[in-house]
């Protein structure tokens, strides 16, 4: 199981290193919140990855309604997390500019955001699958 697990790490550092290396490493959350299990029971080996929730829209894109952008995930018109926007606004130094006269707050250029990704779509990155497409034959012949 101990080498099982060393190249289960070294899968998941190629993902925290793709992740850096592509530029979507603003805050380091993602990176930082990479977990692995692997159990063996009755024969069966289980691996299993714990990951921030957002790491989807990262590996599958998000559906754009304008410019028909991402793959996997549509969010109808849905609001994306502000909270999670405001933190990636705050680290990149991002500073609103004025519109109208007016100079929206963080929360406001968040929310503007969060609103605008469900037209204009996030492109898929599949960084999570091209790490373990690296890795699986090594994963297969250790198990």
């Amino acid at each position: 199981m101990d080498e099982l697990q060393t190249i289960v790490d070294a899968m998941l550092e190629m993902y925290k290193e793709s992740i850096s290396s592509s530029g979507h490493n603003a805050t380091g959350g993602l990176a930082d919140s990479i977990v692995s299990h692997i159990t063996f029971n009755n024969n069966v080996y289980e691996i299993s990855v714990d990951l921030l929730s957002y790491w989807k829209f990262l590996e599958y894109g998000v559906n754009g309604t304008e410019n028909n952008v991402g793959s996997e995930y549509s969010f109808s018109g849905k609001q994306l997390p502000v909270s999670d926007i405001e933190q990636w606004i705050t680290v990149k130094g991002i500073v609103p500019s004025a519109t109208s006269g007016k100079v929206p707050t963080t929360n406001q250029l968040a929310w503007a955001i969060s609103r605008s990704i469900p037209k204009k779509g996030i492109a898929p990155t599949g960084l999570l699958k091209t790490s373990i497409d690296a890795n699986i034959d090594k994963i297969v012949s250790v198990i």
